[in-house]
């Protein structure tokens, strides 16, 4: 219960060493290791997955980060082993999109945004963090950082932003209004993101909302 009033309050939880050892070690051999050795398809790379741009619908260019779908059989597999926990947290939630997310070193952190637009005509009721879109990060990888603002924010107001930590077999839920965004690593760094659709929501591909920086 406690975690329930944090993730409608802070607009996160934190879920330390969630992942099962057998189901890390098939992601170390399925997705991680392949994904670290992996191209893009921007430089005529191709691969084993096929790395492209993120933010495709967001106008925005960022080349230290990029996104490739999770294979199906893991897909499926994620959904099985992860259901009842995302189900506790977001009760109507249809796992949309399972994808690898690639960061290479170097860069600015990436730019502060929301999974899923704050649109009141929705018919959401976003006070109710039940009926609300969430997503989902695992972290296959010691030191996953992502940088929060909070979700009931306009803006993101860099004198308010705070670090979420993960370390290999964490798992983070975030509102879908959670204004985050990815740190900048030293080397190649590999996790899992997800989204969490309640029934009926129609969330149009690769669209984020990009967030206003406040730097005072």
């Amino acid at each position: 219960m406690q975690q329930l009033v944090r993730l409608g309050r802070l607009g996160y939880v934190k879920l330390p060493g969630v992942l099962t050892a057998q189901l890390l070690e098939l992601l170390d051999r399925e997705v991680v290791t392949p994904a670290q050795q992996d191209q893009d398809v921007d430089d005529n790379g191709g691969g084993v997955f096929g790395f492209e741009k993120i933010f495709l619908n967001a106008d925005v260019i960022d080349k230290y980060r990029r996104q490739a779908p999770v294979p199906p059989h893991i897909a499926q597999r994620l959904t099985e082993e992860l259901r009842d926990i995302f189900k506790t947290y977001f009760p109507g939630a249809i796992p949309r999109k399972w994808s690898i997310l690639k960061s290479y070193p170097g860069g600015p952190m990436q730019g502060p945004h929301r999974d899923f637009s704050v649109n009141f005509q929705d018919g959401f009721d976003y006070w109710d963090y039940t009926k609300v879109p969430g997503t989902i990060i695992l972290a296959v990888q010691d030191g996953t950082r992502i940088h929060g603002f909070g979700w009931n924010r306009i803006v993101a107001d860099l004198t308010e932003r705070f670090d979420i930590v993960l370390n290999r077999g964490d798992v983070l839920l975030l509102r879908g209004e959670f204004v985050h965004c990815g740190a900048a690593y030293q080397t190649v760094h590999i996790r899992i993101h997800c989204y969490l659709e309640p029934p009926h929501y129609q969330h149009p591909p690769n669209t984020t909302e990009i967030v206003a920086v406040f730097d005072p």
